[in-house]
């Protein structure tokens, strides 16, 4: 009989967390929050999307309820991949499988730009420092703070027209260079730039192609960077609150105009900076 009430309760413990997720095809660079409901004996620790992992965050208003952000690579393989849960119990963890994600390609769109042509044709100097930049940045933005903040919709970092999307194939003076991984602001005059969200700014420098910019750490693997600015008004390591001037828009590094670039990272890949941002708020703002 013992036996037979043991078995009893951990099958009702196994059905009871839940979890929320959509299950329709998702486009490459783009995000996803997977939601669970937890239980007093069980509660979510990681989640899996084939072998990359994202950890489960405390929902930021609801008890017992986790969230875990996925991200999907611009240039990851158009394919279906198979999603599921650690789950932790008194001490021990079993995987969960959910089902599987597809993954489709979104419609991004070609963008022809002229540049000068020593931002095409670099020098072997100029090779070693954009190297060392992307040493320094890619170091970064797998390092993941112990603690989220985003706890409240998140603003964007101007309120002035888009001029160029994310995902567009960017072509420099006739020759395939790379994918536009943010989202362009226009600002022909010097605009002030706003923290998208509270955070620690992680880096600031003067970089070949971003020219000055800032990069601010949200926590759990959340980045936000501002790009091409005219003027820093922060200082690495400082705290920020969402709306803080970080300086203002301009010309700098690799360009054809003024704007403001800005990324968004999640678990060390860029993604759609505004599709991130209405995911994430449709999610804080659900009842």
């Amino acid at each position: 009989m013992r036996t037979l009430v043991l078995v009893a309760l951990s099958a009702l413990w196994a059905m009871a967390w839940e979890a929320f997720w959509e299950k329709s095809p998702i486009a490459n660079g783009t995000s996803r929050i997977v939601v669970v409901q937890a239980t007093s004996q069980e509660r979510p620790d990681e989640l899996y999307v084939d072998n990359r992992v994202f950890a489960f965050v405390p929902h930021p208003t609801k008890p017992n309820r986790y969230y875990a952000w996925l991200s999907i690579p611009y240039d990851c393989a158009l394919e279906s991949y198979a999603v599921g849960l650690l789950i932790e119990a008194v001490g021990q963890k079993r995987y969960a499988p959910l089902g599987t994600l597809e993954v489709v390609r979104g419609n991004y769109p070609k963008e022809e730009l002229r540049v000068s042509s020593d931002k095409v044709h670099l020098t072997p100097e100029d090779i070693r420092r954009v190297e060392r930049e992307f040493a320094q940045a890619d170091k970064l933005y797998v390092t993941v703070t112990p603690q989220s903040h985003l706890d409240k919709p998140i603003v964007y970092p101007m309120q002035i027209a888009i001029t160029s999307g994310y995902g567009n194939e960017r072509v420099f003076n006739g020759l395939r260079k790379s994918y536009h991984s943010g989202v362009d602001f226009r600002a022909k005059t010097p605009q002030p730039i706003s923290a998208i969200a509270d955070g620690r700014v992680a880096l600031i420098g003067d970089r070949f192609y971003g020219g000055k910019s800032v990069i601010i750490d949200h926590g759990m693997g959340v980045y936000s960077g501002y790009f091409h600015m005219s003027r820093i008004a922060v200082h690495e390591g400082e705290w920020v609150k969402q709306g803080s001037n970080l300086g203002k828009s301009g010309a700098t590094g690799r360009i054809t105009g003024p704007h403001l670039h800005m990324m968004f990272k999640i678990a060390g890949v860029s993604v759609d900076p505004i599709q991130a941002i209405e995911v994430f708020n449709r999610f804080v703002k659900e009842e």
